[in-house]
């Protein structure tokens, strides 16, 4: 099936729980496979699934899915960085404010998005804690984070990054199809001389 997201989990665990074999792909993969293409909808989505699913069969991997303790760090990691963007939507123009906009104006601004940003920062630490205890309560998440921090210049939220979107380097463990994923590096491509 087309990896959706969230909205395909309920019924790809569900499957997994009836010993059905489960494989997804995401919508690029099977999108650049078909080349340009007119028309939409779900049958014909449908359609193409089902093609693209048997030319290349023989590089099917059955999902398993995360450790539980991996989906919950996943969910409490993405929520920090959505209060994070939040907070920074509201924080940014506040400051900037004081070099275009009167004093007083700029003034009332900040006092008025005070609670909020105030509020804002206190969710971020409660999801920084949860996450931290998830760490913790689990040693060889912990030793991930650890081997991972290790590396000069890599802090605790690139690791928790990385072990969270290769699930436990379980999923990616080329280190060209990260650095592809993660987009520090273009796509691998064959030449033909």
């Amino acid at each position: 099936m087309e990896f959706t997201g969230i909205y395909n989990n309920h019924l790809a665990y569900e499957l997994v729980k009836k010993d059905a074999n489960v494989w997804l792909e995401p919508a690029s993969n099977i999108k650049k496979s078909i080349g340009m293409v007119r028309g939409k909808n779900d049958k014909l989505d449908a359609i193409r699934i089902g093609k693209y699913a048997a030319k290349n069969c023989d590089e099917a991997r059955l999902w398993k899915p995360r450790r539980k303790v991996i989906s919950k760090l996943h969910h409490f990691t993405t929520l920090r960085r959505r209060l994070l963007t939040v907070k920074n939507m509201l924080s940014t123009p506040l400051k900037e404010m004081d070099l275009y906009v009167e004093k007083s104006v700029s003034s009332k601004c900040r006092n008025f998005s005070k609670r909020t940003l105030n509020s804002i920062e206190a969710d971020i630490k409660k999801a920084e804690k949860e996450i931290d205890e998830l760490i913790m309560n689990d040693s060889g998440l912990a030793r991930q984070v650890e081997v991972i921090t290790s590396v000069n210049g890599v802090g605790k939220q690139t690791a928790i990054g990385v072990i969270v979107t290769t699930n436990e380097f379980k999923d990616i463990r080329d280190p060209k199809k990260y650095a592809c994923y993660s987009g520090v590096a273009p796509p691998l491509r064959v030449r033909y001389v």
